[in-house]
């Protein structure tokens, strides 16, 4: 069973100074209530939602040069409180020999949060396994390249982000945009492949089945040198973090950016609004079983969460608002919040 087809209206937060990048929602400091964790180009924040505002917990700067990608919250130490892995390259890492990754650790640690481990050199995600419960994946980057090599599961003991068994499954472009889900007990993988169609393979990489729909993303990193003469290549240079796909039963819930251009340039994405899908596997596609209206603006990140007694379950989304202005260069973005019955 999926999580029902009935959202109530969006509520939004107070406008937020940034362009978020990604959202994740856990319990992080072990307290029983969920905080939310957001990541714009350069820092973390750790927000609690108090009186119907941000409290702000927690920021954690990179580098002048970090691009953070992607952040994923999961309980691997079992010690009752979320860890959160955020995912960030260097942008000048292209240019140099070692092209490594800054990706790190935040946990909460004597009563604050602190960064557990740094210089993680994986390209991190967060999925639900079926069986298993929450499983952090990781894959390494080429030199001079974007994503590259097997995807392996990872783990965590408290110090280290260490590599473990390789995923089997089709050959995945991406560690991003990939969700295993049950079908009549066999297992598939939905996934985001490199055309930005939304695909299915069974457990022995055969292909299933692909999309007509596109589901891009506007999040990206720079791989090598912009050719001064791109031709057909141009935008090769760059490797792009597929949005989040999230699985319960045989549902799946993905963001779908809408582009007025559609997909004709590789290097630039501009997108008006986008819409938080639902959809249902029947066995040989997949069928939409319910959507949100269109949301204006860019749709970063999603989750859906029960809030308990308080709140029940509700799916909130991360979202950067449209420009105010053409003139206008300031970043504005918003949690939206809708109640699932």
């Amino acid at each position: 069973m999926g999580w029902g087809t009935f959202l109530s209206e969006f509520t939004q937060s107070p406008p937020l100074p940034i362009k978020v990048q990604g959202m994740v929602v856990a319990d992080f400091d072990g307290d029983g209530k969920k905080e939310i964790a957001l990541i714009d180009e350069r820092s973390l924040r750790i927000y609690r939602w108090e009186e119907n505002q941000f409290k702000l917990l927690k920021r954690i700067e990179g580098s002048r040069v970090d691009r953070y990608l992607a952040v994923d919250a999961a309980d691997l130490d079992k010690d009752g409180k979320a860890e959160i892995y955020v995912t960030s390259l260097p942008e000048t890492a292209y240019q140099g020999d070692e092209d490594k990754m800054s990706s790190y650790v935040v946990a909460f640690k004597d009563g604050e949060y602190k960064v557990a481990a740094s210089g993680v050199n994986w390209f991190l995600r967060v999925v639900d396994w079926p069986g298993k419960g929450k499983v952090l994946l990781g894959q390494g980057k080429g030199v001079g390249k974007g994503f590259e090599g097997p995807i392996y599961e990872m783990s965590w003991d408290g110090k280290r982000v260490k590599e473990g068994r390789k995923i089997e499954g089709p050959k995945f472009s991406s560690v991003y945009g990939i969700a295993p889900f049950l079908k009549k007990e066999s297992l598939y993988f939905a996934y985001i492949d490199s055309d930005l169609r939304l695909k299915v393979a069974d457990a022995k990489g055969n292909f299933v089945w692909k999309s007509n729909s596109y589901y891009a993303s506007d999040i990206s990193y720079q791989t090598s040198y912009l050719m001064t003469h791109p031709g057909a290549e141009g935008g090769d240079e760059f490797s792009f973090v597929n949005v989040r796909v999230v699985v319960q039963g045989d549902e799946i819930v993905v963001v779908r950016n809408i582009s007025p251009i559609a997909n004709i340039f590789k290097r630039q994405k501009a997108f008006s609004g986008g819409e938080i899908q639902g959809l249902s596997w029947g066995g040989a596609t997949f069928q939409e079983r319910w959507k949100t209206r269109e949301i204006s603006g860019y749709v970063a990140d999603f989750s859906i969460e029960d809030l308990g007694e308080a709140g029940g379950k509700v799916l909130m989304v991360a979202v950067n608002l449209p420009k105010e202005s053409v003139f206008s260069t300031a970043s504005r973005s918003a949690v939206m919040v809708s109640r699932i019955q």
